[in-house]
This record gives C-alpha cells, sequence and structure tokens, in this order.
C-alpha cells in the first residue's frame, strides 16, 4: 500500500507571483498547472513565500483550500525551494514552482539527520516571519 502524503510544506519564494517572466499565459494556467502537482491526499499545507500578487493569492488559495487546512506565512528569510512531507522527507528543488517540468532543474533529497533542524528553521520562521 502506498503511504498518502497528509501534510505538505511548500516553500518557495515566489510561489504566490505570476509575471511576464513565467512559462504561463495567464493567472490561471499557472495556478492550475501549480495545483496539479499538489495531490489531492495533502489535507493540511504550510506554504512559505515572499509576498504574493493579490490575484494569485486569491485563487491559488481558493483552489487549495478546498476540503485543505492551509496557512500561508509572508517571509523575506528564505531563498531556497523546499517540499517537506510528513514532516518525514524533504526535497530541495532547483527552480520555483513556475518553472516545474518546463526547465532543467535539479531535486536533491536532504539527508534524514538535516529534516529535524529543516522543521525547526521553518517553525521558527512561522512563528517570527520577518526577522
Amino acid at each position: 500500500m502506498i503511504a498518502r502524503r497528509r501534510k505538505i510544506t511548500i516553500v518557495d519564494p515566489y510561489l504566490l507571483h505570476f509575471g511576464k517572466a513565467l512559462l504561463y499565459a495567464t493567472p490561471h494556467d499557472y495556478v492550475m498547472e501549480v495545483c496539479d502537482l499538489i495531490p489531492e491526499s495533502a489535507k493540511k499545507m504550510r506554504l512559505f513565500g515572499t509576498g504574493y500578487t493579490s490575484e494569485i493569492e486569491a485563487k491559488f488559495l481558493g483552489e487549495l483550500r478546498s476540503g485543505r487546512e492551509v496557512k500561508f506565512v509572508d517571509t523575506t528569510r528564505i531563498h531556497d525551494r523546499i517540499i517537506l512531507r510528513d514532516d518525514a522527507t524533504a526535497k530541495m528543488i532547483g527552480t520555483s514552482f513556475g518553472g516545474f517540468g518546463r526547465k532543467l532543474f535539479a531535486v536533491l533529497d536532504f539527508p534524514p539527520s538535516d529534516i529535524s533542524d529543516l522543521k525547526d528553521v521553518l517553525n521558527d520562521i512561522e512563528a517570527n516571519p520577518q526577522l
């Protein structure tokens, strides 16, 4: 039986932004492509980003909130892109979600010994987003 992902943390400074540099024709196309990457089984989500474009925030969070608990942490304390699943596995991604599958990029596994530190840092950022 495949484990279902219940909790996902996404760290991407530009997750809730849309601009001409992105590879999508419309904000709606961007939101739908990114939402397709998130499994339906993810019922609890934390999103870390640096500000947002109002139109994207409304569309993105509206799409994700259907049956989910979603929290957005607006912070300038992040740079890299990371996905943390079920507080147990993490991957660093070399592109923003806007470039996922459209550009060449690397995905690196976090060593299990670093995941506890990652969770501590993200919890600190959530508690103090603008230190």
